[in-house]
């Protein structure tokens, strides 16, 4: 009921209200689902992702996903880059392609020197803020640079987090 509708009753109404419609469902008898929807319910909930499962689970879990490749938080491993207090995850090198993916992390007043781009990078931050020239990108922003251009310095005053995907030439110091 919307409110206009019980501003049209004085409280002792809505009071005996209220105990007519627990009584009427007080008489209702429980009713046991059909087998095949029972069943179908058990089904959904045996294939149900546990919800906090461990790095073991989930490595047996991708195991049984074949065409995908997966990188676990639990084994994620940082490794300090040529740049003072800027690390990196590398999550994938494709060395035909010659374009990685990685999570960069970026701590307070550390900065990314300007570089040319010998193809499409992109960069989306996942948190705290970047800076380019006079551009601040905050969580869930998102910038590409084309093949040929050239970046200016970036840098961050109280850290960041990004997402990176470009050509491996990058990834030379």
């Amino acid at each position: 009921m919307t409110d206009e509708i019980l501003d049209l009753f004085a409280p002792d109404e809505l009071d005996a209200l209220d105990a007519a419609i627990l009584a009427l469902t007080a008489e209702i008898p429980a009713v046991e689902p059909p087998p095949m929807v029972k069943q179908q319910l058990f089904d959904r909930l045996a294939v149900a992702p546990p919800a906090n499962p461990t790095l073991e689970q989930q490595r047996d879990a991708a195991e049984k996903l074949s065409a995908l490749q997966f990188s676990f938080r639990e084994e994620a491993m940082f490794q300090y880059s040529h740049m003072p207090g800027v690390t990196a995850r590398l999550l994938h090198l494709d060395s035909t392609a010659k374009r990685f993916s990685a999570i960069v992390k970026l701590e307070p007043g550390s900065r990314i020197p300007p570089h040319h781009h010998d193809g499409l990078e992109e960069c989306l931050v996942l948190e705290g803020e970047l800076i380019l020239g006079t551009v601040r990108m905050r969580p869930g922003d998102y910038q590409w640079a084309e093949d040929g251009s050239d970046h200016v310095e970036q840098w961050t005053d109280v850290g960041a987090t990004v997402l990176i995907s470009g050509p491996t030439s990058l990834l030379a110091g």
